[in-house]
């Protein structure tokens, strides 16, 4: 019993475990029971999945088995069908469209079609094609947040709290090419901060990471550059002095790095891009945005304006939309994971002094003008190349119709900097680290099962 409740306390002391746990538990339970494809452009993501699980990366003449044309093409009318039952006929093939998700780089849906490959190999159904697609997908976002949560020095019960959000569980537990982005984003983030922590000079490999992570950013969401910025304010404990040039106003290695990571970057999106013949850029429909005026008064009527009311579709999204927007978590647990957001920021913790305070005002205002420029990013690219369209507002569309909450989710550890300024004046004092990982544990898991039950209820008559 003893040994019960030691691990028991130490369990509740280490947050990444905490992490994997609950992720891996209600995870698994959404791979089950959420209906096959019925995620955010889950059948697109499928049938990209599936071309790559057969070293397939063309974008046009694509071919599959008549069953999985059949799933991808029922999703879209909410036939949730799912065969476990009998074995795919991979001898049935014929053409059919390549889908949207073609014009993403292949890194996207490398875990999607290992898990389909796999299951593949076992002749298995094609619902379990799906499972095990997830499931491969679900074990890459809760393996690599572990090791995320495991390193980063400062912020970690922000990445955990995140990292649990129902959104980002239901996201990881499909096929959705998102989950690689998402783990892009906050790996960037975690290592930012690690170097605003860090007192010895740049190491080789750190620097590899730095490019690894940067080409990484270009080719998921080429908006994610923008993380990029902090690097210019990095501490110059960090790299070597100027030997030769001491007079020079600036350090010749740290801004070397820099250009040669943004130059880096930018040629592994183009790269792709022109080997692939596809953009991974938005293409504008429309170019309505000519003035300030219209620009202030679009982001207005998206983001704030209440008659309009796509403020609520927006924040609903960031934490609990579910299954194409099927479903939501209500106000009321909405409300908890705000809360728990708000305990994890400003919870007291031994790691809060690795960041002096001109180098948490430095990356608090550099992170909060990302999420800003992130926005007005964001908001350009759905507005011009979709709210414009003839269908959806046309060219006098009043706002920024296809901006999704998810967009922003993974963002959310950029606040960690806004946290610990925020502890200067205001923090929340718990008697032990076992506390807040209990508070956490509590709360999330309690979220988190009601999203589960809500994904039994709302698909209860399928």
């Amino acid at each position: 019993m003893l040994g019960i409740k030691t691990k028991l306390s130490s369990f509740l002391e280490k947050p990444a475990a905490i992490f994997l746990v609950l992720c891996l538990f209600f995870g698994t339970l959404s791979a089950i029971y959420v209906p096959q494809l019925s995620v955010n452009d889950e059948q697109m993501h499928y049938l990209r999945a599936y071309s790559l699980s057969e070293a397939a990366i063309q974008s046009t003449n694509c071919s599959y088995p008549q069953e999985v044309i059949d799933q991808a093409k029922g999703a879209p009318a909410s036939h949730y069908d799912s065969n476990f039952s009998t074995s795919l006929n991979t001898d049935n093939t014929r053409g059919y469209s390549c889908g949207s998700a073609t014009s993403y780089s292949p890194v996207i849906h490398i875990p999607q079609a290992i898990g389909i490959f796999f299951a593949k190999l076992f002749e298995t159904s094609s619902g379990a094609l799906v499972l095990l697609g997830r499931l491969a997908n679900l074990a890459f976002y809760a393996a690599s947040l572990y090791f995320i949560i495991k390193h980063v020095r400062v912020g970690k019960w922000v990445f955990v709290v995140v990292g649990l959000l129902p959104l980002m569980v239901h996201t990881a537990a499909s096929l959705s090419g998102d989950v690689v982005n998402n783990i892009a984003v906050m790996a960037f983030i975690a290592l930012t901060l690690n170097l605003f922590t860090q007192k010895t000079l740049l190491k080789k490999k750190q620097i590899a990471l730095l490019f690894a992570l940067g080409a990484l950013l270009a080719l998921t969401k080429s908006v994610n550059l923008l993380l990029l910025a902090p690097l210019v304010f990095l501490p110059s404990t960090l790299f070597k002095p100027n030997v030769k040039l001491k007079k020079l106003p600036f350090n010749i290695q740290k801004w070397s790095i820099g250009i040669l990571l943004v130059v880096f970057s930018a040629l592994a999106l183009f790269t792709w891009q022109a080997a692939y013949g596809a953009s991974t850029l938005s293409t504008p429909h429309s170019t309505q945005l000519t003035s300030v005026t219209d620009s202030i008064r679009i982001l207005f009527n998206t983001y704030l304006n209440p008659t309009i009311g796509y403020t609520d579709f927006i924040f609903k999204g960031i934490a609990g939309s579910f299954s194409s927007y099927k479903y939501n978590l209500p106000l009321f647990v909405l409300s908890i994971s705000m809360l728990v957001f708000a305990f994890a920021l400003l919870v007291k913790t031994k790691e809060d002094s690795l960041l002096n305070l001109n180098q948490t005002k430095t990356l608090a205002a550099t992170n909060a003008l990302i999420i800003f420029m992130f926005t007005l990013a964001v908001s350009y690219a759905m507005y011009t190349a979709w709210a414009t369209l003839p269908v959806i507002g046309g060219p006098g569309a009043y706002y920024a119709e296809g901006v999704q909450g998810r967009y922003f989710t993974a963002l959310l550890v950029l606040l960690i900097p806004v946290g610990l300024l925020l502890k200067r004046y205001v923090r929340i004092e718990v008697s032990s680290p076992k506390t807040t990982g209990l508070i956490i544990i509590l709360s999330s898991a309690l979220v988190l099962a009601y999203y589960i039950f809500q994904t039994l209820w709302a698909f209860k008559d399928l």
